[in-house]
């Protein structure tokens, strides 16, 4: 199997992921949303400087798009150019051939719209080249492929789960609908919310023009005159989502929330404890969720997450579908969807199958022994998971415990003055400060994000001495990596912390050396024979015997959590003295390569998921 095909449509923005688990390198809900009123000038700046190259008003040594390229490759930018949500609920019946060459006519000689080019160009020739490859395989005996890939299909089905009830619940338009809530008139005209520089989302009398979410206002006017712009509010969101959330834990203590208008629920307990049919279920959670919030939900039910977020996509809006947990229904309504309606895969691999043949899913298997040759075994194995309607039926609280990301930036008008930038990164630093906070996190590896005014996107990074989510400390790091990059005008900044841990990792340990409750300073718990040193203010496990009958009790080492149950703590002290050696040992080979440096090779680039061609 070749290891040439990997590939996302995030291309440095980590818009899509390849698998069915939650996208882990999360923000806090508002911040990667938010736009600035400066983004707005910065768009229309964009627009005026296209008209006045549509006028001849202005010299350029572009040439038009549609001189260089061939009708089917327009047709694909302009798709691309069109946005990656126009797959969305509401938009199924939009003229979309019409919406894109809105878009393509108002975008043309903007930076946005030659740095897509660029990108859709990329493709194109990453398309060639794999086209290439396949004219080479097309007419080989593809038998032994069949046969090897069969074998893996029976494989996998036969680690099929259908015992468990998984439910996706997504609020209907949900940032719209609360707006509606104080503004019951704006219902039944075309609304949406953000502002001129970028949509979060619209109504569904909004989408029935085209406009969505992720869409830049100024195009959405175009679309729509009379639409209507509300700006974001998030703390209402907020609120809401939070009496959303109430009604969930009643059904699922363990829900996992991917945002804040959508969770998965693992219903299967709750079915079988209440003697009610997953259909009802459902159907009550929806009804809780209205007289709680007056605002309607939609939903899938299914054996697993990946099925469940595409049914509760069936009846929006208000409405649910249950996909039954039987095998040959599942793969009877699998067959038949367009891949593009499976998480993971996105406009550039959407075309990249096509190219290939591969529209529906019942594609991937008639053209099975090419796609086999052609990809990662990863990117595959994902396909044909898809073919057999396999995901993940694991939901779990924890996400946030388990999150590997935190991050924050801001959209705005183009920038190069050094204080400005500052001043920028200042205001990022602290958002994100406030948001590692309130999660309880700290980070020891810090990237910096940023747009440059012709729209390509470039990440630098850096390891921290330690961990920490203070603004000043973030600020400082920032700067570093910011400054070597100036001069540099900008319209997009963003910081991100990885390498996280909470805030509590270190409390156990504190406590253990932490001075006793009813010692003073200058005496200890535990005096050292024949010492020559005064005595520690730190208290440690005492190694007296138990008083007879006294309970076994429980005791938690404060390096690596392990909980010992006995009546003595001989084990515990012995285990704690093991920890802290490996741990110095650790401390000590870490300091050592530090003074002395190992001359070694280069670990090799790791292959970013865009490069999927040999």
């Amino acid at each position: 199997m070749s290891d040439a095909f990997v590939e996302s449509d995030a291309e440095g923005d980590f818009q899509e992921d390849i698998t069915d688990s939650p996208v882990v390198a999360e923000t806090g809900e508002a911040d990667f949303l938010d736009e600035e009123e400066g983004e707005h000038d910065n768009l229309l700046q964009d627009l005026q400087e296209a008209n006045a190259l549509q006028r001849g008003n202005v010299e350029s040594n572009a040439v038009d798009a549609r001189k260089v390229q061939q009708p089917e490759t327009i047709d694909s930018f302009k798709t691309r150019l069109a946005g990656p949500s126009t797959h969305k609920a509401g938009l199924d019946k939009v003229d979309k051939r019409k919406v894109e060459e809105v878009i393509y006519e108002i975008s043309q000689g903007s930076a946005f719209f030659e740095n897509e080019r660029r990108r859709d160009k990329a493709t194109s020739d990453r398309i060639a080249a794999l086209m290439e490859r396949y004219e080479k395989i097309k007419n080989n005996d593809l038998t032994p492929h069949h046969v090897v890939v069969d074998a893996m299909l029976e494989r996998l089905d036969r680690s099929r789960d259908l015992s468990q009830y998984i439910c996706h619940i997504d609020m209907d338009a949900f940032y719209a609908s609360v707006e509606e809530l104080d503004r019951p008139d704006l219902k039944t005209k075309p609304m949406a919310v953000g502002g001129m520089g970028m949509l979060t989302t619209a109504n569904y009398e909004a989408r029935k023009y085209g406009v969505r979410s992720a869409m830049p206002g100024y195009i959405a006017v175009k679309l729509c005159p009379q639409l209507i712009i509300v700006p974001n509010n998030f703390e209402k969101y907020i609120a809401i989502s939070k009496k959303v959330r109430e009604v969930f834990a009643i059904y699922d203590p363990n829900f996992q929330s991917m945002s804040l208008d959508e969770a998965y629920l693992n219903i299967t307990e709750y079915v079988e404890q209440h003697e009610m049919t997953p259909a009802s279920v459902v159907s009550e959670i929806r009804q809780r969720i209205f007289e709680q919030t007056k605002l309607t939900a939609s939903a899938g039910i299914a054996a697993n997450k990946m099925l469940a977020k595409i049914c509760s996509d069936v009846n929006k809006p208000n409405g649910q579908f249950q996909l039954p947990n039987d095998r040959a229904a599942i793969m009877e309504y699998v067959r038949g969807l367009s891949v593009r309606k499976f998480p993971g895969i996105g406009r550039v691999t959407e075309r990249v199958m096509e190219s290939l043949n591969v529209k529906k899913c019942e594609d991937i298997y008639t053209h099975r022994g090419i796609l086999y040759q052609l990809m990662t075994e990863v990117h595959f194995v994902f396909l044909i998971r898809i073919y057999l309607g396999i995901g993940s039926n694991e939901v779990a609280d924890d996400y946030e415990s388990h999150r590997k990301s935190v991050g924050v930036e801001r959209t705005f008008s183009n920038i190069s003055d050094r204080a400005s930038l500052y001043a920028k990164l200042d205001d990022i630093s602290k958002k994100l400060s406030e948001h590692l906070r309130a999660k309880e996190l700290k980070g020891k590896t810090l990237t910096l994000k940023f747009k440059k005014s012709n729209f390509e996107v470039y990440t630098r990074a850096k390891t921290l001495p330690k961990y920490t989510n203070a603004a000043a400390e973030i600020f400082e790091h920032g700067q570093r990596l910011l400054d070597a990059e100036l001069p540099v005008t900008l319209r997009l900044m963003g910081l991100r912390m990885t390498t996280l841990r909470s805030t509590h990792a270190n409390e156990g340990l504190m406590r253990f050396f932490s001075i006793a409750p009813n010692a003073s300073p200058n005496t200890s718990p535990v005096q050292p024979a024949q010492s020559t040193q005064p005595p520690q203010s730190v208290s440690f496990p005492t190694t007296t015997a138990p008083l007879p009958g006294s309970p076994p009790q429980d005791y938690t080492c404060p390096i690596c959590s392990v909980t010992f149950h006995s009546k003595d703590n001989h084990q515990f002290n012995a285990h704690i003295d093991l920890c802290l050696n490996r741990t110095e040992v650790k401390s000590l080979v870490a300091d050592e390569r530090k003074r002395k440096p190992i001359d070694s090779p280069a670990p090799p680039p790791q292959r970013s998921i865009t490069s999927f061609f040999k």
